[in-house]
């Protein structure tokens, strides 16, 4: 079994160099005319020659400047090592990095087949976010390397993993928030502040002090004006925004997904349980996605990043590996946004039976009261989806019943599918019928 297992995770290895050749083919060898390297590239050397990291340099983003250098300045440092090595050697290695680290990320937070299997369902967004040379799996594979050390209550590499991602992209600090659940949290805090203050000042050693504070002005002077725009990127406030009509600031749909995300953190009674934290990780990933204005299509590896690893650590369920699937395609958001609510609904509820008595009752009164019910036989609460009573053992304690969460849940997968699967798309902008529709 155990060679089975290794000899899958081989091949996976070498499907993973597979993307990294093949992405680094396309835009090293066929063409270079995609920017998004070459600003990477170059972003050091503009950092070293002291220039301001956000202004537009059209020889290397093209005349149209339709993209700038928008990470922190301590990113522009950390591409030190990719700017002193020819073009496509440091296309390969940064193509290399991003795949790898996620591929080792994975294999740290699964194990055995479930590990082999979500390497498997992730390997078309990782080839999407590679062959754009975007920053989004190196990403991902920081997150999921912080949840892995909060897991073994490692602050200070978990703080590093969290403050380097929180460095090329804000919304890894999300991450922190696992530690809440854990009784080491105020000394993690520490471990993340003294993290986030060198990772910070990393750049003093090719620049001045003032010159630091005037990267970091005009960054955030570059990120106020991509906070402004609501036409821009793949995110779900985008498509709600669509779908209502609105005009309504992003800072609005990013405050209800951040409570959102956070209702789980209400079930204290399941703190110390290692799924509750993995998976409350997991749905930290796809928030930072779902409800990131400037999201992209290769930025969804993340999002699908925290479903693999919420899919292979659960019951396994064919119709949510389906729904992933309908996801992978890239018509749309909205089947990544209906398995994040089926994860918060799990966070929420949980099993109630393992709870203490207290809690339960606690549970019973005030947080789901529609999914839980006497025991016929020791009047114990009990969820009405378990078949038997954990106190007293009986079998189908309370008659099957399914809740609102779950009807509702229900009700959005089957509206999405319809939606994408019938040509006359009444809801959505676009399904996928326009991927085969001819080139007009």
């Amino acid at each position: 079994m155990i060679s089975s297992i290794s000899r899958a995770r081989r091949w996976l290895a070498v499907a993973y160099l597979a993307v990294v050749v093949i992405a680094t083919w396309q835009r090293g060898f066929i063409s270079r005319e995609h920017t998004t390297f070459p600003i990477f590239r170059q972003s050091f050397v503009h950092l070293s020659a002291h220039q301001d990291l956000y202004a537009s340099y059209p020889l290397e983003q093209g005349p149209a400047a339709q993209d700038l250098f928008k990470y922190s300045p301590t990113a522009a440092m950390l591409f030190a090592p990719l700017s002193s090595v020819p073009f496509l050697a440091g296309l390969f290695l940064w193509n290399l990095c991003n795949a790898g680290l996620l591929f080792f990320a994975i294999t740290r937070l699964l194990r055995g087949n479930a590990a082999n299997m979500a390497l498997a369902l992730l390997l078309p967004e990782v080839l999407t976010a590679v062959q754009a040379s975007s920053s989004n799996a190196l990403v991902a594979a920081l997150m999921l390397l912080g949840l892995h050390w909060i897991a073994r209550g490692k602050q200070a590499p978990a703080a590093l993993m969290i403050a380097l991602g929180a460095a090329i992209k804000i919304f890894p600090l999300a991450v922190a928030s696992v530690a809440v659940t854990r009784g080491d949290r105020w000394r993690f805090a520490l471990a993340i502040a003294l993290s986030g203050v060198v990772v910070l000042a990393l750049p003093l050693s090719v620049v001045s002090a003032p010159e630091l504070a005037a990267q970091y002005q005009s960054w955030h002077a570059l990120e106020l004006k991509d906070a402004g725009d609501v036409d821009f990127g793949m995110s779900f406030i985008r498509a709600m925004r669509a779908f209502w009509a609105t005009a309504t600031p992003n800072w609005a749909f990013q405050l209800a997904g951040t409570l959102l995300v956070l209702v789980p953190l209400l079930r204290r009674d399941r703190w110390q349980d290692a799924s509750f934290q993995l998976h409350f990780g997991c749905s930290l990933l796809m928030f930072a996605v779902l409800f990131n204005h400037q999201a992209e299509r290769q930025s969804m590896v993340i999002a699908a990043t925290g479903c693999v690893i919420w899919l292979n650590s659960r019951a396994w369920s064919w119709r949510l590996a389906a729904l992933y699937g309908v996801a992978l395609t890239g018509a749309s958001v909205l089947p990544y946004a209906v398995l994040w609510l089926v994860m918060q609904h799990e966070l929420l509820a949980g099993d109630l039976a393992v709870a203490p008595a207290a809690w339960r009752a606690r549970i019973v009164r005030h947080l789901t009261p529609a999914r839980v019910a006497a025991c016929r036989a020791c009047c114990m609460p009990v969820s009405r989806l378990r078949w038997t009573c954990v106190d007293c053992r009986t079998i189908a304690p309370a008659w099957p019943y399914y809740g609102f969460p779950e009807l509702a849940v229900r009700f959005a997968a089957f509206v999405l599918l319809a939606d994408e699967v019938t040509q006359g798309h009444f809801i959505f902008g676009w399904n996928l019928w326009d991927l085969v529709q001819p080139i007009s």
